[in-house]
């Protein structure tokens, strides 16, 4: 009689993880893949002082930021799948590369963004908040100088969408905005610019603040 034929055991998948749950106990992970960038965009210009940095990871993932030579920079903070970072930078051309851990496997980095730092054009200031203070969650008063000559304040989000236009005090060059904060990921990000007689100017640099319950 021959021997019973003896089925094959099946290959281990060379799928990259996509999520801690995909890694069994005692099992070899394999790298998971790059986290990705989304914010700043490819050769962006931004003011000198805080700028921020976002994109996605795997749920469960620790991402790190790294310079262009892959030496660590900073770790960035998770929550859910999405990755953040901000920091005051000087004026310059900036590189930077994100890589996620996953059960302590990290992935390759991710491909390096650039981005510029510049001094602003005709820029108006925020006086308030200062950076790195922390509010009650609520209506906030966002102010600060301008032009006499503006014509319009608009306020903005870190990725320059516009959350409103201010009240300017006439012939007084300050401005004001009252936004309603809800807690939301906790750490908020304000810049603004101004419009004035044939031109709009460059955006104030990025004011980070902290909103809490």
């Amino acid at each position: 009689m021959t021997s019973r034929e003896q089925v094959p055991k099946k290959s281990k998948s060379n799928k990259p993880a996509t999520s801690l749950t995909d890694i069994g106990e005692g099992a070899v992970a394999s790298a998971p893949v790059p986290p990705t960038i989304t914010f700043p965009l490819e050769l962006s210009k931004h003011i000198v002082g805080r700028v921020f940095l976002e994109g996605t990871c795997l749920q469960g993932a620790r991402v790190e930021v790294w310079n262009f030579d892959n030496s660590k920079l900073a770790n960035a903070t998770v929550t859910g799948t999405r990755w953040i970072y901000s920091r005051k930078w000087d004026a310059g051309d900036k590189h930077f590369k994100v890589v996620q851990f996953v059960a302590g496997v990290p992935s390759a980095p991710s491909p390096q963004r650039e981005f510029r730092v510049t001094v602003g054009r005709c820029a108006p200031l925020i006086k308030s908040p200062v950076d790195g203070q922390s509010f009650k969650e609520g209506l906030i008063r966002i102010s600060g100088t301008c032009w006499t000559e503006a014509m319009e304040i608009q306020v903005l989000s870190h990725d320059n969408s516009q959350l409103g236009i201010a009240t300017m005090q006439p012939k007084s060059g300050t401005w004001y905005f009252d936004y309603s904060f809800d807690v939301g990921s906790g750490i908020k990000h304000i810049k603004v610019r101004q419009i004035i007689p044939g031109e709009t100017s460059d955006t104030s640099g990025m004011v980070e603040f902290r909103v809490t319950k």
